[in-house]
């Protein structure tokens, strides 16, 4: 009879937490970013979250999501036997779910708690396209817009995500170091 992964049984996971095979380790740890602090954890704190975080150059958390869930600690609740959590809808365009006022990309950047002026600034330019509020930041209606017409031309929705990153990796490049350029084009040059 094959064991049944802890991860599929659990009804809970740590509030911001990402989950990974530990059995690929190999693959994602090299993925992990170096400025932040990554904890892995597992059910009791053992021998999986031990390997996977020694494996991955990060820390596990002592005890487990059990010593976390005594503490206190805050979770949520993912589906019954579900391999992995579902982090936006069919046929996304900028929407995956809203907290208050904010849009996705806030509620985001506020639940994985990511610090980035960067990202905080996107941020104003995703909300202003996802909310309807386009004066947010003169580039939001332009967010929106491709967004829209993306989810139009590709039908496939793992394509259109992965030309949606690419248009939003743009979008963070510009706000952590591209804002200050101007058009360069001199026409006396060519005349």
């Amino acid at each position: 009879m094959r064991k049944v992964p802890a991860f599929l049984c659990a009804a809970d996971l740590i509030r911001g937490a990402l989950r990974r095979d530990p059995a690929r380790v190999a693959e994602w740890g090299n993925t992990l970013p170096r400025e932040a602090d990554v904890v892995v954890y597992c059910v009791h704190g053992h021998e999986v979250s031990q390997a996977a975080a020694k494996a991955a150059g990060a820390r596990y958390l002592e005890g487990g999501i059990e010593a976390w869930r005594a503490a206190g600690g805050e979770l949520f609740g993912k589906p019954k036997d579900a391999s992995s959590r579902w982090v936006t809808r069919e046929r996304p365009k900028v929407e995956f779910t809203h907290d208050g006022d904010l849009c996705s990309f806030d509620a985001f950047i506020k639940n994985f708690r990511l610090k980035d002026q960067a990202l905080d600034q996107l941020a104003v330019i995703v909300r202003g396209a996802d909310t309807g509020r386009p004066d947010l930041a003169p580039q939001s209606a332009g967010l929106l817009a491709v967004s829209l017409g993306l989810s139009l031309n590709i039908a496939d929705d793992h394509r259109m995500l992965e030309q949606g990153m690419v248009v939003y990796d743009a979008l963070y490049a510009w706000c952590k170091r591209g804002k200050n350029e101007t058009h360069t084009w001199n026409p006396d040059l060519y005349r």
